[in-house]
């Protein structure tokens, strides 16, 4: 590791938000969908599922950095509450 560089996310965080995303758009895709509001919708509770999973194994508290995954220092399952709120407010506001 390089000193003094700053890292704003570990490798569990990014392969997470892969799995998440990837598997909300391929649905979306085989669905003949093309939704964001939808895929925002399903890969946030998959994200919140995916790190809360990753934690209660591991014995790691919730907003502990150390052993969690963390995205620009907030916890993923946090960003998966974000996305899904944005989802269900694109949607309303009628953005498909």
């Amino acid at each position: 590791m390089v000193r003094g560089a700053m890292l704003i996310f570990n490798l569990r965080a990014l392969v997470m938000l892969v799995v998440a995303f990837g598997a909300s758009y391929g649905v979306f895709h085989t669905c003949g969908s093309s939704s964001e509001a939808g895929m925002m919708m399903l890969a946030g509770p998959l994200l919140l599922f995916i790190d809360l999973t990753f934690r209660r194994l591991r014995g790691v508290r919730l907003f502990q950095l150390r052993g969690g995954s963390w995205l620009m220092f907030l916890p993923v399952w946090l960003w998966g509450i974000l996305w899904t709120g944005l989802g269900v407010v694109d949607l309303v506001r009628g953005h498909r």
